[in-house]
């Protein structure tokens, strides 16, 4: 059994990242609850921010783990109920996804998925939540299904978009936004990481395949991707 699912079909909500939501014959239906599980240390306070991108919430969990606090909550991080500006989307709203914390620990960035924008949400004394704030708007070109959030070696913002097929580098002013990859060997990449591979400086990126994957007749190619980092 997935540690995302619970096998209990009870009504409440379970210490998973899914519940239970109802049966329909046969079928079990599970819900998000908190929907993309990205976790950045708050460097001022120890504590961990993850997301939520069906309800557009951030929240801050104790470094212990006992306390979980609704950290902000915007309408610039809720998905889109109904038409998606940037094409089909996933047919449910998916709003704050990506998340990472600066190198200063001033700010989180965060990518809306639905809206394809990329956000900066101060910290303020004690780990408070300023008012968010979009950096860069919709980018439908380079940011459709704006997904995996990290930062990189020169300390710039890179961005799986699953739905524009690319790679894109945006600075933290957000003055600055450039597909560094786009299409080829890219089948809805979701996630990014910087590392070495043979001594070099790499990125790793992760294809989801999300589209192949369910195109009739298409061959979906789920991996891992290495590329020299920027």
């Amino acid at each position: 059994m997935s540690p995302f699912f619970d096998e209990d079909p009870a009504g409440s909500w379970l210490p998973h990242p899914m519940r239970w939501a109802e049966a329909a014959g046969p079928n079990l239906r599970y819900q998000w609850e908190i929907r993309d599980f990205h976790a950045p240390t708050m460097p001022a306070t120890g504590a961990m921010c993850p997301a939520d991108g069906l309800y557009a919430y951030r929240f801050r969990v104790s470094a212990d783990g006992a306390t979980v606090t609704q950290w902000v909550t915007d309408a610039s991080l809720t998905g889109v109920t109904g038409a998606n500006p940037c094409g089909p989307g996933a047919g449910f709203p998916i709003g704050a996804n990506g998340i990472v914390v600066d190198a200063a620990g001033s700010n989180v960035y965060v990518t809306n998925t639905d809206r394809a924008t990329v956000l900066r949400i101060p910290i303020g004394a004690g780990g408070a939540a300023g008012a968010p704030a979009v950096i860069v708007a919709q980018d439908c070109a380079r940011l459709a299904g704006a997904d995996g959030l990290t930062r990189g070696p020169d300390g710039a913002l890179y961005v799986a978009a699953n739905a524009a097929n690319a790679i894109t580098r945006v600075s933290l002013d957000g003055a600055q936004v450039s597909a560094l990859e786009r299409g080829g060997v890219l089948e809805s990449p979701a996630s990014i990481a910087f590392g070495a591979r043979m001594s070099a400086p790499t990125m790793f990126i992760t294809n989801a395949a999300f589209t192949t994957a369910q195109t009739p007749g298409a061959t979906a190619h789920p991996g891992l991707l290495v590329r020299p980092a920027m």
